[in-house]
């Protein structure tokens, strides 16, 4: 089934951040990762536009410059959307061999290339109403979105929640997040969407038994 857009973002209608760093929630863009018919809505570059201004990691007038430059520069702007599908790549890579307990080394090892050109974080911006800040990036590159992403893998790889990098547990999601449960006992993305179908799932199957007793 194809994803309906959202018309004013351009992603699919409710889409959630639940992975915690942004690395994780932009691996996390293809939906149902695990199921056999998974559905990725990270189609083009103005996708991925869409995506970091709805995560915050790029504001709207940089996102209305980039927008404006990719519609002159089609070509620097396919071989961008394709470094960031690489990138997605590698970053399930490392999320999935943290999930399942295996070692890190050459998936960190793959991380490392895309850091060799990343310039350094720039000064970070405070609206006046007290929110979140943000980076200040002006939308000068085609490849700014994919900065603060790399920025995030950076923070997770050299801090303890590169321990905590569990995968969802629901049916076919396959959602990576960190768990910042004191027991380490998060199994779902969300618990009122993959939680709530699992449980579901597990009462139904119980009264199949029960009928059939």
């Amino acid at each position: 089934m194809s994803p309906r857009f959202d018309t004013i973002e351009g992603l699919p209608v409710a889409t959630r951040f639940l992975g915690g760093p942004a690395c994780l929630d932009f691996a996390n863009t293809t939906e149902r990762m695990r199921s056999e018919k998974p559905n990725d809505w990270l189609t083009g570059y103005s996708v991925l536009l869409a995506w970091s201004r709805a995560r915050g990691t790029l504001t709207s007038a940089a996102v209305s410059s980039l927008s404006a430059t990719a519609r002159r520069e089609h070509s620097a702007t396919a071989a961008v959307f394709e470094k960031a599908v690489a990138i997605r790549t590698d970053i399930r890579k490392l999320a999935e061999a943290c999930a399942d307990g295996e070692p890190i080394a050459e998936a960190v090892r793959h991380a490392n290339n895309w850091l060799t050109d990343l310039p350094p974080q720039p000064a970070i911006a405070l609206p006046r109403n007290g929110a979140h800040g943000h980076f200040q990036l002006r939308g000068a590159r085609l490849d700014e979105p994919l900065w603060p992403i790399l920025w995030s893998l950076t923070n997770l790889m050299t801090s303890e929640d590169i321990a905590r990098v569990h995968r969802c547990e629901g049916h076919g999601c396959g959602y990576y997040f960190v768990d910042t449960t004191l027991n380490r006992s998060r199994r779902f993305c969300s618990s009122t969407g993959c939680g709530n179908r699992s449980r579901a799932r597990r009462f139904h199957r119980l009264h199949r038994l029960e009928d059939r007793s």
